[in-house]
């Protein structure tokens, strides 16, 4: 796979034996963002492939291209993308070691986001659900810091359901995930192709609404204190696919679309949407 000017293509095949070179494009999901960057500085972005994870990374810059401010990785199994905030990461030159680990440089004298000096140095991308450092000095012990958790954010498509010039109320979203304990992810709803305007949701815990709590390990917050587990007493429990619904607090839209945002570990399923409509048409057209 390669980054192009306008895209980024995969190469199969071969020569020999008769067998065909293809080239195929393989960046259509993520267009938005191939349009956006800067060939000024396409040059400088980067890329890797990791067998231990299955993915392909690109590093680049969009729009003015200042820095590397936006991964964009390719996962093989499942043929998706996804995008990252390099301002939070600060990949700026990225490899693999013999078990192919990402390993990246870092580029930032200061986190915005902690506000505190961090130092530039060698990091590596793994499944540990926060940032953080080891630092070692002269004649000194490692010491580990735990740094801020990563945001991870899904956005839907403009759902318009068939009849995109018919006006639907949304009553409610049904989020199918598996249950992973007392957080609570922000849901935000938008209408009419308008990302500038959105309407948050209310907040509740993933646990089924309906059953008793399923026992948890973390800190529990006051009013939680049934559902906190303890070593060698709570049994032990798989994950439920659970049916978690939002009211819609906005008015009739067009299209939908809802965003969902967490910073601790969710898997989600799929989702549902509820809603009615009176048969009522979008209106003519703005006049003076």
């Amino acid at each position: 796979m390669f980054l192009g000017q306008d895209g980024v293509y995969k190469i199969s095949g071969g020569l020999d034996g008769g067998a065909n070179l293809n080239i195929e494009k393989v960046s259509d999901p993520i267009q938005q963002y191939i349009e956006r960057l800067s060939l000024d500085a396409l040059p400088s972005a980067v890329g890797i492939y990791s067998s231990q994870w299955r993915e392909v990374h690109y590093y680049c810059s969009l729009d003015d291209g200042y820095r590397l401010d936006t991964g964009l990785i390719f996962h093989l199994d499942s043929g998706t993308w996804s995008t990252r905030n390099n301002k939070e990461y600060g990949v700026n030159c990225i490899t693999t070691d013999k078990d192919a680990n990402l390993i990246y440089g870092y580029w930032r004298n200061y986190d915005p986001i902690d506000q505190t000096q961090v130092n530039k140095g060698l990091y590596v991308i793994s499944r540990n659900r926060r940032g953080g450092t080891q630092k070692v000095g002269s004649g000194e012990e490692a010491t580990y810091e735990d740094g801020f958790a990563p945001a991870s954010e899904l956005r839907t498509q403009w759902l318009d359901f068939g009849e995109p010039f018919v006006k639907k109320q949304i009553k409610y979203i049904y989020l199918y995930v598996l249950s992973t304990g007392h957080q609570t992810p922000g849901l935000t709803f938008y209408k009419d192709r308008d990302w500038n305007n959105g309407v948050p949701g209310e907040a509740v815990i993933m646990q089924r609404p309906d059953h008793y709590y399923q026992p948890v390990y973390t800190p529990v917050e006051p009013g939680l204190e049934d559902s906190e587990a303890v070593w060698d007493t709570a049994q032990w429990q798989d994950k439920l696919l659970t049916q978690i619904r939002y009211a819609v607090d906005q008015k009739a839209a067009s299209e939908f679309a809802f965003k969902i945002d967490v910073n601790e570990p969710m898997v989600i399923m799929g989702y549902a949407v509820e809603l009615t409509s009176k048969g009522t048409e979008t209106i003519g057209g703005r006049k003076k």
